[in-house]
């Protein structure tokens, strides 16, 4: 069965949808924002701040409710999906934006006039903004993931690596360190442990390298090999599909009761990234990738290797063979993160963040916040402007539209609400020093607008602004909605 909802019956359940999603989410805006616990089936709860996890965990046993629910939802995610930050505050924006849309429909506004103002009206907010738009220093960099971390340790550790490296990744670990990877990296499966019995790390210079796509079954296969690397007092690194047992006991028994330095590794990759692998190898070793007969001509040389059980890392000399396997890869049709991940070993250094926690609550809660301090440091590259909502706020005071000039300064309006502040009083102190001043919750002090460490990434500003006005006007141009009825069904047992 389907049943339609209408008219005022519609808008209240939106009315209620919004609230629901919104203010559940606002309590956390801002540096004194709170938390909101998230209790998952088949997983342990646990606690975030973040919009966009918060809000996809928020339904409704009503499925009216619950269907516009997942169309206000969309206004953070895409918010998270295009700048990564900036979710909480685009549902601030989308609720006032909503609600003060519907006063005017009720007073006789046409919807779709009203949607048609609010993109005429949105373009000139966005040019405006932009004019208050000025390139980052370091230091405001620091001050944007310090702000978006929430915690000046998260707000060093992202800058500092951001500033080595475009390539960063956050890890739950057992302690909190930043690992730097520099050159060409892989997941290390080795052969046997025996390759490091004597030290946890296997390092070596001027190394012979194989690039043998198959199984390796017999030491006669690589016999020739073998004593061409100990004729030149080099040592040896195979990489293969596989090796026989056979193969692997003799190695290591090499290994152990001689002087040959020989190390063996699987390609851990499958499928097509199994030989896209094998041909990173062959551009950085000079290597042919054989799959039969392995001869002198194959062999490959590695300026440093290191081999340990997680990584094995080429440090390399950039020549015309890698520019080219960098376009190859460019070219490839693969993932983008895939290819960023793969160019950064070939440009650029890789930065590991390890964090840890007290517990498995507080650490996946203190990733997401690395994750958000990422996000907004990238995005504040191209441009940032004072924070805290000022700028909307100054905005309001001129804008024409009724329905953004009341609406703009909801983000300053809830950021000192949750810090227990006095937010007509802080405003009007802005407001009469001609929003040159900015109030710094964590300091509890006002700032100049030209000196403050209150910042926002632009793009995070505009995109949270768009996608709320979005969102709230699809809902207010909307006049019916048509769910699947719910039918309890009753079972009697009659004789």
């Amino acid at each position: 069965m389907k049943k339609v909802i209408s008219g005022n019956e519609l808008y209240d359940n939106m009315t209620k949808a919004t609230s629901l999603l919104c203010s559940t989410v606002k309590t956390t805006l801002g540096p004194k924002g709170c938390n909101v616990i998230i209790d998952e089936s088949n997983l342990s709860p646990y606690i975030t701040n973040d919009g966009v996890t918060i809000a996809n965990n928020i339904c409704s046993e009503d499925e009216v409710i619950n269907a516009i629910l997942t169309i206000t939802k969309e206004a953070s995610i895409k918010t998270n999906n295009d700048v990564g930050d900036g979710t909480t505050s685009t549902l601030v924006l989308l609720e006032k934006i909503f609600n003060e849309g519907l006063k005017e429909i009720k007073c006789g506004k046409n919807p779709m006039i009203l949607k048609k103002e609010l993109y005429e009206d949105l373009e000139d907010i966005i040019l405006e903004i932009n004019k208050y738009n000025k390139k980052p220093s370091n230091d405001d960099l620091l001050k944007i993931a310090t702000i978006s971390g929430g915690n000046n340790k998260i707000g060093e550790n992202v800058t500092k690596s951001y500033l080595k490296s475009n390539e960063i990744e956050i890890i739950e670990d057992t302690e909190t360190y930043i690992e730097e990877i520099n050159g060409y990296t892989f997941d290390t499966i080795i052969a046997s442990p025996y390759f490091f019995k004597y030290n946890k790390e296997l390092s070596y210079n001027n190394s012979y390298i194989i690039l043998f796509d198959n199984d390796i079954c017999s030491t006669e296969e690589i016999a020739n090999i073998l004593n061409y690397t100990i004729n030149n007092d080099r040592s040896l690194i195979i990489v293969a599909n596989d090796y026989s047992e056979n193969f692997i006991n003799e190695t290591i028994n090499l290994y152990l009761d001689s002087d040959i330095k020989i190390c063996l590794l699987k390609n851990p990759e499958y499928g097509i990234r199994r030989y896209q692998l094998y041909e990173d190898l062959k551009a950085l070793t000079k290597a042919n990738i054989t799959n039969d007969i392995i001869t002198i001509n194959d062999i490959g040389t590695i300026n440093t290797i290191k081999i340990n059980n997680e990584n094995t890392n080429i440090m390399f000399t950039y020549d015309n063979d890698i520019k080219s396997r960098i376009k190859e890869i460019t070219k490839s049709g693969f993932d983008e993160y895939y290819i960023s991940q793969k160019l950064a070993m070939f440009t650029s250094s890789l930065i590991k963040i390890h964090i840890s926690a007290n517990t498995d609550t507080e650490r996946k809660e203190m990733k997401m916040r690395y994750d958000d301090a990422l996000c907004a440091i990238r995005e504040a590259k191209n441009g940032i402007i004072p924070g805290s909502g000022l700028i909307l706020y100054q905005i309001s005071d001129k804008c024409k539209n009724k329905i953004f000039k009341n609406s703009l300064s909801s983000i300053l309006d809830q950021i000192l609400y949750n810090a227990g502040l006095d937010e007509n009083k802080i405003k009007d102190y802005i407001k009469s020093n001609n929003f040159q001043k900015i109030y710094n919750i964590i300091n509890d002090m006002y700032e100049s607008v030209d000196d403050t460490s209150v910042l926002d990434p632009t793009s995070v500003v505009i995109n949270s602004l768009v996608n709320a006005t979005s969102i709230a006007s699809m809902l207010l141009t909307t006049t019916s909605i048509i769910v699947n009825e719910h039918i309890e069904t009753h079972y009697t047992n009659e004789i």
